[in-house]
């Protein structure tokens, strides 16, 4: 009988992916620490407050954004959990310098603590370094994906299309959506991989509104061919996004790029689609992330980086945000994904 051994890449691929799973379809989660992200949306608090429901005792580790920002809500969550007794212990994450937090993070929480990732308000860059560091640990950490929804997303699609016709025949400049500026395209050493100087480079993106984060990227890197993954939105009322976000990315001037499109909620997709093309380009071409889309497609990659050492992610670190209100609205459905399949240890 022969042996084969699995390549990272196999190994991944050959995982039964688990579906995402709405909250209360959840009749257990088992959380002795929540971790979360004091942004500035609502939905800051909707894992939390659905979890402060359960007659389950768990710590909350908060993550306070620096520099800081008025509009944070983490006096809200300080204030929530001390009003229900429970336990709050504070992370700083300086997005200026975001290296190494995954580091600080397995200090911070107990070895056996059963962990939710609340993802809902953190940044990109953020929810790469912690899947990766609690895949990566050298305790069999367990930890769940929390999600949860907005109800409504902005822009909304009168205010995109007033963007557009004001700037007229170049959509790629003078607009501001939900950030203005990058401070820096951030390279942290715990998401790097080897470089070969001579191999050519491909650099896959996930266009958003922001576009002044792909001309970042794209002006640090200088990557030989791309590949675009454009979100598919779980509502059909918001798939003119897809099509504004394109046209906001002017992605027709990249005719011979690869181009596809899959769901913004059902991480399986993305994940799917990181694989076909890893294994399609990564014998000839260095495989470059900048995993700009949506928060579940950012998961995906996270569990993807966790597998392939060879897999460089860059992430253009917003200068200035955009006013509270332009962002997303209220609080909408709540989802748990059990990632414990993907990072079984051997005892």
């Amino acid at each position: 009988m022969n042996d084969f051994i699995l390549t990272p890449s196999e190994s991944l691929d050959s995982i039964s992916k688990p579906k995402l799973l709405r909250f209360a379809e959840v009749s257990s989660i088992g959380c002795t620490a929540l971790l979360l992200a004091a942004g500035f949306e609502e939905r800051s608090l909707g894992v939390l407050k659905a979890l402060a429901k359960r007659d389950e005792k768990f710590a909350v580790f908060m993550v306070r954004y620096l520099p800081l920002v008025p509009e944070n809500r983490a006096e809200e969550i300080v204030s929530f959990c001390n009003e229900n007794r429970i336990d709050v212990i504070e992370l700083e994450y300086d997005r200026r310098d975001p290296r190494n937090f995954g580091e600080i993070l397995l200090e911070a929480v107990p070895k056996d603590a059963r962990i939710l990732v609340d993802v809902s308000t953190m940044s990109r860059l953020l929810i790469v370094q912690v899947v990766v560091a609690l895949a990566n640990s050298d305790f069999s950490r367990d930890f769940t994906i929390g999600y949860c929804e907005a109800e409504s997303y902005s822009p909304s699609r009168e205010k995109a299309d007033a963007i557009l016709d004001d700037v007229g025949k170049s959509p790629s400049s003078g607009m501001t959506f939900l950030s203005s500026g990058v401070l820096q395209v951030a390279i942290v050493p715990e998401l790097s991989s080897a470089t070969y100087g001579s191999q050519q480079t491909r650099l896959i993106v996930f266009p958003s509104f922001d576009s002044h984060h792909f001309i970042a990227v794209r002006s640090e890197i200088l990557p030989s061919r791309f590949s675009f993954i454009e979100g598919i939105p779980p509502e059909t009322t918001n798939l003119w996004r897809t099509a504004t976000i394109r046209k906001i990315n002017e992605l027709e001037k990249f005719p011979v790029s690869d181009c596809f499109a899959v769901s913004t909620l059902d991480y399986r997709e993305t994940l799917d689609l990181l694989l076909e093309i890893y294994h399609d380009h990564s014998l000839r071409e260095r495989i470059i992330i900048s995993p700009t889309g949506s928060k579940m497609q950012t998961v995906a990659v996270g569990v993807f980086k966790a597998y392939l050492d060879d897999v460089q992610i860059v992430y253009p670190v917003a200068k200035n945000f955009t006013s509270p209100e332009s962002y997303s609205s209220g609080i909408g459905e709540k989802h748990l994904l059990n990632v414990n399949q993907f990072f079984k240890r051997e005892c």
